[in-house]
This record gives structure tokens, C-alpha cells and sequence, in this order.
């Protein structure tokens, strides 16, 4: 049995089992040359840097003193619209409300407009035909615009600049009369309203769910269009009482 160990021995000694070294690389570190290269791009980005913002400070001095960018709409942004920061604190509070309930009118309207387009494709004569389905169109999808700027926008200057709200009342005025001809649901205006939905209830129950939901919805638009009405006379005529107040105080000798 030893002369295996012997042979092995003898076999190492020749070569027929080589032994493996392990040779460690050794990392030098960037070149001279390539940290002159980071060197130079770092300073060509810091140069454009800099000048970025002197564009930008130059921009921002030829603007005009008080100019605000436009933020609203957020999808296409054609105006600046803050009420936080550009309606006084005693009034944001109407203008406020005022603005969720055009929000809400967009809803009504093209509710209104659902309610329309499925009695026309449901062939019920007795409630719709094309002139009602085009008024029901425009008020859905032309209406809004308008009486944003028409009626919403009128109030938001006028609290804003602390300017009379006289043309505010007359077209507020004239949009719940409206909103009542709706609620009414005649023909004529192309309302999904009360009228209609009596008739819409005997043709299906399908259409008639649809038109007492949209009566529902125009019942609550008048009411809150209503409420907003007053609640602004009410604040014109206490800001007038304290107009008189302060004149009175004026004029009284010391």
C-alpha cells in the first residue's frame, strides 16, 4: 500500500499534478487625462446652468407686475383662477359655492342630454324629437362655456374687484328661470323635467327611471340656484350698510 504514496510522490515531483497559482489584479485608478475630461464636462453643464437661469430671470423680468400664469383649466390652461388668493375672505365663501355649482350644471346638463338621446333612439315621439334633441345638445355641451363666462365669471370679477353685481343678478336671474322651464320639463326647451317624465313613466320603465332622476337633478339646481341668488343680494346689502356706516362715522363732527 505504500508504493501508491511512493508514485505519488514521484508523480508530483515530475509535473503530472501542476499546482495552480492565483494571480490578483491590481485596479490603477482613472487616468490623468480622463479626469480632465470629467473636469471639462462637469464646468460645460454648470455654464449651462447658469445660463438657464438667466433666461429664466430675464423671462420673469419682462413679465408684466402682478402677472400670475394660467392654471385653469388644468387640461388646457387659457386663465388664472384662485379664489383663495384673489377673492377677499368674506366672499370666497359664495364664490366658492358658486363655482361647485356650475360644476354640478355640467352634470345636470349632460344628464339632461343622456336622458333625451335614449328617448330619441327608443322612437317615443311623445316625449322627443330632433329640434328638442339639438336644444338638449347645446344645453349640455355649449351651456357650460357659456355660463361660465356669461355668469360665473361676472361674479368672480365683481367680488374680486369689489365692483356692483347688478349684471350678475340679471343673467343669474335669467339662468333659473330657465332652470325652472327645465325642472318643468316642456317640450319646447328639451327637458328631461317633471312634464316629460310623466309621460316617459307610461313608454318604459327604463326611461322613465332616467327622466326622474334628471327632474330630481333639476329640482336641486333651482333650489341651490335660488339659495346662491339671495345669499349674494344678502351680501351686497350688508356691504352697503357698512359703507353707509362708515360714511356716517365720516361725517359726524369730532
Amino acid at each position: 500500500p505504500f508504493a501508491w504514496f511512493k508514485m505519488k510522490d514521484h508523480m508530483s515531483d515530475v509535473g503530472a499534478f501542476p499546482s495552480f497559482k492565483l494571480y490578483s489584479a491590481t485596479y490603477s485608478g482613472p487616468t490623468e487625462d480622463e479626469l480632465r475630461a470629467k473636469e471639462r464636462l462637469l464646468l460645460q453643464k454648470e455654464r449651462e446652468l447658469r445660463e438657464r437661469e438667466n433666461l429664466l430671470m430675464q423671462r420673469e423680468q419682462q413679465l408684466p407686475v402682478g402677472f400670475r400664469p394660467m392654471n385653469w383649466p388644468r387640461c388646457w390652461p387659457i386663465m388664472y383662477h384662485s379664489i383663495s388668493e384673489e377673492i377677499p375672505e368674506h366672499k370666497q365663501s359664495l364664490v366658492r359655492r358658486a363655482y361647485h355649482l356650475w360644476y354640478y350644471l355640467c352634470f345636470v346638463g349632460l344628464w339632461n342630454w343622456m336622458a333625451v338621446t335614449l328617448a330619441l333612439n327608443f322612437d317615443v315621439a311623445a316625449l322627443v324629437d330632433l329640434s328638442r334633441y339639438i336644444w338638449a345638445t347645446c344645453i349640455a355641451f355649449v351651456g357650460p362655456p357659456l355660463s361660465f363666462k356669461l355668469c360665473y365669471l361676472k361674479l368672480y370679477k365683481a367680488c374680486k374687484r369689489g365692483s356692483s353685481l347688478q349684471v350678475f343678478f340679471i343673467v343669474f336671474g335669467a339662468h333659473i328661470i330657465y332652470f325652472l322651464l327645465m325642472f318643468g320639463g316642456f317640450s319646447p326647451v328639451g327637458g328631461a323635467g317633471l312634464y316629460s317624465m310623466i309621460f316617459a313613466t307610461r313608454e318604459s320603465v327604463v326611461i322613465g327611471s332616467v327622466y326622474i332622476v334628471s327632474t330630481i337633478l333639476w329640482f336641486f339646481l333651482c333650489c341651490l340656484c335660488i339659495i346662491l341668488f339671495f345669499d349674494a343680494r344678502k351680501l351686497r346689502q350688508e356691504e352697503a350698510d357698512a359703507a353707509d356706516d362708515i360714511a356716517a362715522d365720516l361725517l359726524q363732527p369730532s
